[in-house]
């Protein structure tokens, strides 16, 4: 059950590949047809007509169908064809086909053409040279077998006349030789009993040759078609059509096989080894720069993400969370300005730092001022009081990148980041903290030991395996504690698609008492 249902989403997955597989093969194959010459099919009806049966029995079907066999080898020999060549005067013969139809006694002999009157006359040609060489081949059979009963009748003819004269002449002797007359008689009677019997013998001779000799005859010769029979452009499209299907969903498994990126929730489990803590759904790109909807079913999602963070936070004295990715564009500064928001909601203080120092983003989402920050309290050259920003939402608070730095890396190192982390983590209930992504540069690596916990953000369809199994383990090698993960984009996990829900207060669609209600979406 398992792998259908993998099958089956990676056939969902990949079904643009399939479809457009399936639509180009169909298109070159209707171009392809409509450049074929059309064919034109003529048809003569045959009959068999079994001989020697008194009634319909097993025994005769299976010689009707022997027979029927028999003469669709016949019409395909060299004999035949050479003598439908010779007639219509024509070196090579058309597609034709003799076939029994199905529950009666009839054959039907096609003849497909480029050109319609040379099938009909081929179809009608080739039906009569089947009968005329069926007549022929019975007919001189049967003119032997009729000249040695004739010969034979003769011989008893003159036998009877000469002891039928013998007979007349005994009677008119005197004395009657009685005994001899006796003698001659039986010889007359059986004699003549020996004709009678050759004289049917020679009747059922004549009958079963003319019998024999109409064993298949035209029930209905060919006619000129008017149509032409082919190409079929439907069947030939759909033909081709579902051969791309087939290719396509080839296709499919072959890129599935070879795609690294990331699809579902549960294979960023099964790679990471780590619990998917948070399913975000997809932000529009215009939007990431901004905090989601209260009502919407991204901050919904958020809340999810909060009460995990809480949970932890109870259980394992989660107060600095690094957020960090594999990969750029995976969406990490988004999840830490909403989750921060949210937080907020709950009534708790939250710092939110951008350590970013490269390409900072967190002042963008939340609006605020990045004149000084993190990289002049590192220098020196401010105090964090005078950095952190209070925002428009009430307990969130934001400690911006302020300049960009030549050397980051460096100033994470050296500066005071692990007192100044301390420090902060004893006046709010949490401490976000925002840095670049872990394998492009080393900056996440240099703060993953200092907090309490590091969440990896990735990105469904585009975050790839071995990027995030590589972030993993040097994530572990540095000893850093792995809180979870959090997948962007969830939405395009089937799975997550199944259960979501959208949450609207029931006054923004029916004016009524203020209320949050689950919509099934």
């Amino acid at each position: 059950m398992d792998n259908s249902r993998s099958y089956l989403t990676t056939l969902w997955r990949r079904k643009w590949i399939i479809l457009i597989t399936a639509l180009v093969t169909g298109a070159i194959v209707a171009v392809g047809t409509m450049q074929m010459r059309p064919t034109y099919t003529a048809t003569v009806l045959l009959r068999l007509l079994p001989y020697g049966f008194d009634s319909v029995d097993y025994t005769q079907l299976q010689y009707s169908s022997r027979l029927a066999n028999s003469y669709i080898e016949v019409s395909e020999s060299l004999p035949v064809k050479s003598a439908v060549q010779e007639r219509l005067g024509i070196s090579e013969l058309p597609e034709y086909q003799l076939r029994v139809i199905n529950n009666t006694d009839l054959m039907e002999l096609s003849v497909t053409a480029h050109d319609p009157t040379l099938a009909r006359e081929v179809a009608n040609t080739l039906a009569e040279v089947l009968v005329d060489q069926d007549q022929t081949s019975y007919e001189s059979v049967g003119r032997l077998a009729e000249s040695i009963l004739e010969q034979e009748l003769v011989a008893l003819e003159a036998e009877l006349q000469q002891l039928d004269a013998e007979y007349r002449n005994l009677i008119a002797q005197v004395p009657v030789p009685t005994e001899r007359i006796a003698q001659l008689s039986r010889e007359i009677d059986e004699k003549e009993r020996v004709y009678d019997r050759v004289l049917d013998t020679y009747t059922q001779a004549r009958v079963s040759q003319t019998l024999q000799s109409n064993v298949i005859m035209i029930v209905q010769p060919a006619t000129t078609p008017n149509e032409p029979s082919g190409p079929n452009l439907l069947m030939n499209v759909l033909i081709g059509a579902g051969a791309g299907l087939i290719g396509g969903m080839a296709l499919a498994f072959i890129f599935e096989l070879t795609d690294d990126k990331l699809y579902t929730s549960k294979q960023a489990e099964e790679v990471t080894n780590l619990t998917v803590i948070g399913k975000i759904p997809r932000i529009g790109r215009s939007d990431r720069n901004a905090l989601v909807n209260g009502y919407s079913i991204h901050s919904e999602a958020f809340r999810h993400l909060r009460t995990q963070i809480f949970s932890m936070a109870r259980n394992e004295d989660l107060r600095t969370v690094l957020v960090t990715s594999a990969e750029p564009e995976a969406g990490k500064s988004t999840v830490v300005a909403n989750l921060g928001y949210s937080i907020a909601q709950s009534g708790r203080d939250v710092l939110v730092i951008d350590a970013d120092l490269r390409r900072p983003k967190l002042h963008h989402i939340l609006n605020v001022p990045n004149t000084v920050g993190l990289a002049e309290v590192l220098s020196g050259v401010v105090p964090v009081d005078d950095a952190i920003v209070e925002t428009d939402v009430p307990h969130l608070f934001v400690l911006p990148s302020g300049r960009t730095d030549d050397n980051p890396a460096e100033l994470l190192s050296r500066g005071p980041m692990e007192p100044l982390l301390a420090d902060l983590r004893n006046r709010y209930s949490m401490i976000l903290v925002d840095s670049p992504p872990f394998l492009a540069v080393a900056d996440a690596a240099i703060l993953a030991p200092l907090v309490d916990g590091v969440v990896l953000v990735l990105m469904l369809t585009a975050s790839t395996k071995d990027a995030v199994i590589d972030a993993r383990e040097q994530l572990t090698n540095i000893n850093a504690r792995l809180a979870g993960i959090v997948v962007n984009r969830a939405d395009e996990d089937r799975g997550y698609r199944k259960y979501r829900y959208d949450y609207r207060p029931t006054t923004e669609r029916a004016g009524g008492t203020s209320a949050i209600k689950e919509v099934d979406s």
